[in-house]
Order: structure tokens, then C-alpha cells, then sequence
């Protein structure tokens, strides 16, 4: 007896629990994907969140993302293969295959998820947009400087701390001052402004002067210090 799909009519296969796989798909619940996900940014820094945590972002990321939202029911999932289309207005569309089988036979079935961007404002950034800053940068000169040595130390500083922004989220001058003898840099990360004027005071023989204030407490009760880091050339 010829076998055929009895919900189409189909006659060719193959069949699954007596239906085409097209039916089977429309019948059967065989896997959950989502119709749309948010995916919240940093309109600033332009990092993605996940779980919580803020990532740079990358196809990568909105792969792995959309992948974690794919769950097997009547199906055994085997592999996902996802590629995006990025829109005009910032969201993406994920157009998902996805290869499993039932009852010991192979099937793959498409899904498509709109990835929706929402535009926020990560911690590091909101601090940073609030004049928030860790330790302050200062830079002098023996002699009163001209211009021009003062922007190539600041270009310099600049330099170092774009480097530095690439592992640090903080790592960033929130305010500069000049100076009669120089300028003061604030920064947002203690770290890395103690790493920046290490740099920057490879130029000259002059020791670095470290000093700090206390101006309060953290959230777990412990004395929190900014620090100012003095390089004279």
C-alpha cells in the first residue's frame, strides 16, 4: 500500500508518525524558538547585555544569544545554524535551521527570530556620564610649558587610555584641567590611570608621586580612596 501524508495528501516522504514533515511541524510542537527577542545595548559604549553582564558586541554574540532561546520538545536537536540580517533601524533578523530528529529520523526545520535592539545606558557608562572618576592624572613641567608639549603629553595620555578602553569600561578621561605648569586628568578607573602615568613616565627620569583622599564608603562598608598620580617632566 502506498504510503501518503492523510493531513495533504503528500505521497512522497519522508513520513513521520504517519504525516509529511511539513504537517508533522504544523501538528506537533517539535521545537521552541521565540518569535522576537530583546537584546538590550549601551547607546554609548555600544557593549550588549546577557544575563546580566555587558559584552562586546558581535555576531557572535547575537548567535549565541538566539541559540541559548532554542529548546527541543517532540525533537532531539542535533545542531542550530544561524545567520542574521541586520536591519535599517538596528534590529536583526535571525533566520534559524535547526537539525534534529524524532522517533530515530532526521528532520531540520526553519525558524525565524526578530532580535529587537533596546537602546540603555551600562553602569560603567552611567558613572562615567555622571562625572564619576577614581583617580586624577596630574602632569607637570619643570619649566612653564609651551603648548605644543602640553597637547603631545595629552595626546599621548589620550592614546594610552583608548588602548586601555578596550579591557577596562572606566578607562576613560572623564575631565581635563590645565595648569599653569601642566594639566590634571580625571579618570574614571584607579587602575588604569596607575597603568596610563606608568606609561607616560617613561619619557622622563622623574619618579611618580602617589597620594590619596578618602571620600567615603562602598556598599560593603569599605573606605573608598581616589588617588592621584603626580608625573613631572
Amino acid at each position: 500500500m502506498k504510503e501518503f501524508c492523510p493531513r495533504c495528501g503528500r505521497e512522497t516522504g519522508p513520513f513521520i508518525r504517519g504525516f509529511c514533515s511539513e504537517c508533522l511541524q504544523e501538528k506537533v510542537n517539535l521545537a521552541d524558538a521565540p518569535e522576537t527577542i530583546e537584546m538590550e545595548y549601551c547607546k554609548r559604549c555600544n557593549r550588549g547585555r546577557v544575563v546580566g553582564k555587558w559584552k562586546e558586541q558581535s555576531n557572535w554574540l547575537l548567535i549565541d544569544v538566539v541559540n541559548s532561546k532554542i529548546k527541543g520538545r517532540e525533537m532531539s536537536i542535533k545542531d542550530t545554524d544561524i545567520e542574521l540580517f541586520p536591519l535599517d533601524n538596528g534590529n536583526t533578523i535571525a533566520s534559524v535551521k535547526i537539525t534534529g530528529s524524532i522517533d530515530s529520523k532526521k528532520l531540520v526545520i526553519d525558524k525565524e527570530v526578530l532580535v529587537k535592539a533596546k537602546k540603555g545606558l551600562c553602569e560603567d557608562c552611567s558613572r562615567i556620564a555622571g562625572n564619576y572618576y577614581e583617580a586624577t592624572i596630574q602632569v607637570r613641567f619643570s619649566k612653564k610649558p609651551t603648548q605644543k608639549e602640553i597637547q603631545e603629553k595629552m595626546t599621548a595620555l589620550h592614546e594610552i587610555m583608548k588602548e586601555l578602553k578596550k579591557k577596562h569600561s572606566l578607562a576613560e578621561i572623564v575631565k581635563a584641567t590645565s595648569d599653569r605648569h601642566g594639566f590634571d586628568a580625571l579618570v574614571g578607573d584607579k587602575k588604569s590611570a596607575k597603568i596610563a602615568v606608568g606609561r607616560l613616565a617613561k619619557s622622563t627620569p622623574n619618579p611618580i608621586k602617589v597620594s590619596s583622599s578618602l571620600v567615603g564608603l562602598d556598599k560593603t562598608g569599605n573606605e573608598k580612596y581616589r588617588f592621584t598620580f603626580l608625573v613631572r617632566f
